[in-house]
């Protein structure tokens, strides 16, 4: 490898590094991956619902607005993406509540999956 190549490794895995200790249990930390970040996610599926319109990332650059039943779909797997970031970094953190955090988990993880199969059904008509 390069040296530029190796920096930028090492500048990948500092950053990733900084994420995992910044998602962190302590009680800041937790409320701002566990609830703002979710929460900001979420508001932006519901905006995408009102507007009628819901970006796809196409590529790198561009975004591919989705509307209809298939814009829907998408919006609700962004919320289902929200759902288990708050559920991840918040309640996974405390003790008592683990377990119910995996089944809630699990049913996110579902429900995403068949917003992207509704997704695909709506989009390939």
């Amino acid at each position: 490898m390069s040296d530029y190549s190796d920096r930028s490794v090492k500048r990948i895995e500092d950053a990733s590094s900084a994420l995992i200790e910044a998602s962190g249990t302590g009680p800041v930390a937790r409320w701002v991956w566990g609830v703002v970040a979710p929460t900001a996610v979420v508001a932006c599926a519901i905006w995408f619902v009102v507007r009628g319109s819901t970006p796809l990332p196409d590529g790198w650059t561009r975004l591919r607005q989705i509307r209809g039943g298939a814009g829907a779909a998408l919006a609700g797997a962004y919320i289902m993406i929200g759902a288990f970031i708050h559920v991840h970094f918040f309640w996974s953190a405390h003790e008592k509540h683990w377990r119910v955090a995996r089944i809630a988990k699990y049913l996110i993880i579902t429900a995403f999956i068949l917003c992207i199969l509704t997704l695909s059904l709506c989009y390939l008509r």
